[in-house]
């Protein structure tokens, strides 16, 4: 009888050991599943350092790392949206930082300024056939081009800051002839998007447009050459966007 109980308890032993081992394997495969579904960030300094294009070049990495050659066009949207979501947030938590350091008056002047920028980067891009600003598209193509009109204007809201605590400007010759620079490449871009607008039948909505960008450069004409050539500097990039490259 002692025998058979003592083989009993041999046995008990046994498959409760196994039980530990089997739930201490469960337990390591779980973390790692959970360590391998972790939702890829680039640090915010990192990411304001090295731009949106890297961001998305990183985040794009991390899904080869994780899936090699099986991702699906699906998943690679998905960490397209990631990485802009990680930029965007990462300079409007900058650019709130910035802000708490001017005045009011300036506060207002900037909140204005990115609200045009906004209303213009939504008619730039609703000047394409087939591509329409819509922050809430399920459309892949859309939704990118649309977040990136975002984090342009997010750009551009925070380099403004900077333009205004910087007081003095002891460059003011050298960014007011950049800025006049631009603005005659301005011109010749506005001109190739009028063309542009007609063949996909825009012509109204690029009228609105051309306006909207004129009354901005006159609302420039006298500021801080640093100011007047960030906001050059960025409507550059926002005609260049979906516009094709030249031959």
């Amino acid at each position: 009888m002692k025998k058979q109980i003592v083989f009993l308890m041999t046995i008990i032993s046994a498959l409760v050991a196994i039980a530990l081992l089997s739930s201490a394997a469960i337990e390591a495969q779980t973390k790692r599943t959970s360590k391998s579904n972790k939702l890829f960030s680039v640090p915010c300094a990192k990411a304001l350092r090295i731009g949106l294009d890297e961001v998305e070049d990183l985040h794009d990495r991390d899904q080869q790392r994780r899936y090699g050659n099986q991702t699906t066009s699906g998943m690679e949207g998905t960490a397209n949206q990631n990485a802009q979501q990680n930029y965007i947030s990462c300079r409007r938590a900058d650019t709130a930082i910035r802000l708490k350091t001017l005045t009011d008056v300036e506060k207002t002047q900037i909140n204005l300024m990115s609200k045009n920028f906004h209303r213009l980067a939504q008619m730039r891009l609703d000047l394409n056939y087939v591509i329409e600003y819509d922050e809430k598209s399920e459309d892949p193509i859309n939704y990118a081009v649309t977040y990136d009109a975002i984090a342009l204007v997010e750009d551009y809201k925070g380099t403004l800051t900077t333009a205004y605590k910087q007081k003095n400007d002891p460059n003011f010759v050298q960014n007011k002839q950049a800025a006049e620079r631009d603005e005659k490449q301005i011109g010749e871009l506005l001109v190739r998007i009028e063309k542009q607008s007609e063949e996909y039948d825009k012509a109204t909505e690029f009228l609105a447009f051309k306006k909207g960008i004129d009354k901005t450069l006159k609302k420039i004409e006298d500021v801080a050459g640093t100011e007047r050539v960030v906001t050059t500097a960025f409507l550059i990039r926002l005609l260049k966007m979906n516009l094709p490259i030249e031959n």
